[in-house]
C-alpha cells in the first residue's frame, strides 16, 4: 500500500506495519490480553512451587482457619507437615490477620491447587496492570504497543521476581492502578 508522506514523497506501508499499527478495539485488546496471560503462564508455570511467599500465606491462612496462630513459624511448619506437598520453609507471616482470612478460600483447596489459582490471578492482575498503563497513560492502542509492553513485563525484573516468589506486590499494584 503506498501513503503520501508530510513531505509529498510516496512510501510503501507492508500489509504487516499497518497492522501492527492499526488502532485495536476494546475486544482485540481482551482478545490480546488473553494471548498475554497466556504468555506469562507458559514463561512462568515452572516455578508455582517455588513460590516461598505464597506458601506462607497459605500455610498461615490454613493455621488461622484452624483456630491456630498465623504468626508461630513453629505451628506453621506443623500445619505444612500435616497437609504434605506444601513448601513451606519457616519464613514467619507478617501480615494483619485480615490477609490471612481473605485467603481462607484457597485453603478449601489443597496447596498445589490453591498455588495454580495463585499464580493464574496474578497473570490476570499483571494483565490488568497492562491494560491500565495502555489506558491511563494515553499509549495508541495498537498491537506494537500491547507487544512492547508486555515484552517490557516479561524482562522486568520485580515482575519477574514477583511471579517467581508468589508475593502480592502485583495485586497491590493492580489494585492502585484500579484507583
Amino acid at each position: 500500500m503506498v501513503h503520501l508522506s508530510m513531505s509529498g514523497i510516496a512510501t510503501y506501508a507492508s500489509p504487516v506495519r499497518i497492522w501492527l499499527t492499526q488502532t485495536l478495539s476494546r475486544q482485540a485488546m481482551l482478545a490480546w490480553g488473553v494471548v498475554g496471560f497466556g504468555l506469562f503462564f507458559v514463561v512462568y508455570q515452572k516455578v508455582v512451587l517455588l513460590q516461598w511467599d505464597f506458601a506462607v500465606y497459605y500455610t498461615a491462612a490454613k493455621a488461622l482457619a484452624e483456630g491456630g496462630a498465623p504468626y508461630d513459624p513453629s505451628h506453621l511448619l506443623s500445619v505444612a507437615k500435616e497437609e504434605g506437598g506444601n513448601p513451606y520453609g519457616g519464613l514467619p507471616f507478617l501480615y494483619m490477620p485480615l490477609f490471612a482470612r481473605l485467603l481462607y478460600p484457597l485453603t478449601w483447596l489443597s496447596f498445589l491447587d490453591a498455588a495454580w489459582v495463585w499464580f493464574c490471578l496474578k497473570c490476570l492482575a499483571l494483565e490488568f496492570i497492562l491494560a491500565a498503563t495502555v489506558f491511563l497513560i494515553p499509549l495508541p492502542r495498537t498491537l506494537w504497543s500491547w507487544g512492547l509492553l508486555h515484552g517490557a513485563a516479561l524482562g522486568f525484573a520485580p515482575f519477574s521476581h514477583d511471579l517467581t516468589t508468589g508475593n502480592i506486590a502485583i495485586f497491590e499494584f493492580a489494585f492502585l492502578m484500579g484507583f
